[in-house]
């Protein structure tokens, strides 16, 4: 009976190796579970391959705006076609100015409308002092003006009398009540 006993037990040590090769199952899982962080990771790095592609996307952004800077230099090349219609315009400008030599050598009997002015303007020089003469009588209006609206506030003034009017009337009415009691 002993030895039959010894035998059972012998059986049933063999399940602890049993249990000891389950937990080994389970100790399998987490480095399963490792691997799987381990895609997880993967994926951590395909996400910077991801931004990596977006980045250059920025490059390709500043690849446009080089090609939008391209269009300001276009554009100052449009400008310049611009510019050199400022500058045409400066050449009519150029044409009209030489109206106005054209004036100042025509003007060698009118240039006392400007630049002649200094040359004939010896004579008529001093219509152009007239002229700033004359200016300063305006400047004289415009204190006039302000001469006008003083008399104005005056009338503010004297619509605050008229109140007064108003307040006096109130007064009569004030008897009138007492006379109705």
């Amino acid at each position: 009976m002993a030895p039959s006993n010894s035998a059972e037990p012998s059986s049933k040590p063999s399940l602890a190796p049993s249990v000891s090769s389950e937990p080994s199952s389970k100790p399998s899982l987490s480095p399963s579970v490792s691997a799987q962080p381990s895609s997880k990771p993967s994926l951590a790095p395909s996400v910077s391959s991801e931004p990596s592609s977006k980045p250059s996307l920025s490059p390709s952004v500043s690849s446009e705006p080089s090609s939008k800077p391209s269009l300001a230099p276009s554009v100052s090349s449009q400008p310049s076609s611009k510019p050199s219609l400022s500058p045409s315009v400066s050449r009519e400008p150029s044409s009209k100015p030489s109206l106005a030599p054209s004036v100042s050598s025509e003007p060698s009997s009118k240039p006392s409308l400007s630049p002649s002015v200094s040359s004939q303007p010896s004579s008529k020089p001093s219509l152009a002092p007239s002229v700033s003469s004359e200016p300063s009588s305006k400047p004289s209006l415009s204190p006039s003006v302000s001469a006008q609206p003083s008399s104005k506030p005056s009338l503010a003034p004297s619509v605050s009398s008229q109140p007064s009017f108003a307040s006096s009337k109130s007064g009569k009415s004030s008897p009138r009540s007492r006379r109705y009691e």
